[in-house]
């Protein structure tokens, strides 16, 4: 830990803290001492998810299965053919040394908890100067206590409802990004990438999703043009081996898709109410007084700074969805030649 410190130096150290800062807010928000009770998360879809785990724990691993058939609902039904069984696989690991329904809320609030940790290492991976990654890191928080939805997921409102494989997924995702940008600039750390990218598979399609899109744009990113081939070829290389080994259970998942519900989903198209909620216009506005105080000094980051350390303070007290737009409109227009993650960013 000393040399550490002493090689990252005041600077590190300060942007350590406000990350570590963040998270204890996230963790304070999801109430510890309601975690590690007996009480029982019962609130939006948690009564069909509860006893997932203990069946998977009791009744799956013995036979060497993470997914399978259970009789106990419906006359029989499908237990993880069609849903993500990586949450409920952790949750029954954890149970064998904790009591299950601690085990159960414990992972369930991870994602919440650590999406600010998982922000601020691909800030770190990306080497943004300081205090980015930990700016990155507050930003977060002020995404997580949005209130404008609360089952789309990846906010506390919707990890509550029971999106919290959504949560998981996004946490994973995040890590994926990190060890993705430190493998293209060391050229080690893809079995890293790998299992990563089987995590977030597993916890949620949509980030799996992201994990594709993420590498997609980074190739052409963070690597020459003389490069690009290469490079795409060893990252689907490595996407290949990934997919292979979690086909057991993604092969049967896309093979049996005819046979479940339609959920009667249908396509969200309010898309200014869902960016902007509540009419708080005013936060775009100080979003592009950050832009344009950038650009005009675009040497220095501290105009860029200030704003968003502004904005993220005021949705701490009006949460709001655009969170995530004015963080990546502070920090990313002013350094798009200079730091190519920006580019990942903004798209």
């Amino acid at each position: 830990m000393t040399s550490w410190l002493r090689r990252q130096g005041i600077n590190g150290f300060v942007d350590l803290c406000i990350m570590l800062v963040a998270v204890i807010v996230v963790l304070i928000m999801m109430q510890p001492r309601l975690i590690f009770s007996g009480s029982i998360p019962t609130g939006g879809d948690y009564g069909g998810h509860l006893d997932i785990p203990r069946f998977v724990l009791m009744h799956l691993l013995p036979q060497g299965q993470i997914s399978g058939w259970s009789p106990d609902w419906y006359n029989g039904w499908p237990v993880n053919v069609f849903y993500f069984p990586l949450p409920s696989l952790l949750i029954s690991i954890l149970s064998l040394v904790i009591p299950y329904v601690i085990a159960f809320k414990l992972i369930i609030s991870i994602g919440p908890i650590l999406l600010p940790l998982s922000v601020w290492s691909v800030g770190r991976a990306a080497r943004l100067p300081f205090p980015m990654p930990s700016m990155m890191s507050v930003a977060m928080v002020s995404y997580l206590i949005n209130q404008s939805y609360t089952i789309d997921g990846g906010n506390i409102f919707s990890t509550l409802a029971g999106e919290y494989s959504f949560s998981i997924s996004l946490l994973f995702s995040m890590f994926f990004f990190a060890a993705l940008i430190r493998w293209y600039k060391t050229a080690g750390g893809s079995f890293l990438c790998a299992i990563l990218f089987i995590f977030a598979t597993m916890s949620h399609l949509l980030g799996a999703l992201l994990c594709v899109l993420i590498t997609l744009v980074a190739v052409f990113v963070f690597n020459r043009p003389r490069f690009y081939l290469s490079v795409f070829l060893r990252s689907l290389t490595v996407g290949v081996i990934a997919s292979t080994a979690m086909a057991f259970w993604a092969f049967p998942f896309a093979l049996n898709l005819p046979y479940t519900t339609n959920m009667g989903y249908q396509k969200v198209e309010a898309y200014y109410s869902y960016l902007v909620p509540n009419d708080y216009e005013w936060v775009i506005i100080t979003a592009f007084i950050g832009i344009f105080l950038g650009l005009y000094n675009n040497k220095r980051y501290e105009f860029c700074i200030l704003m968003l350390g502004v904005s993220g303070a005021l949705t701490i007290f009006i949460p709001m969805y655009i969170s995530l737009l004015v963080c990546s409109a502070l920090f990313v227009i002013p350094i798009w030649f200079k730091r190519p993650i920006a580019v990942i960013f903004v798209i």
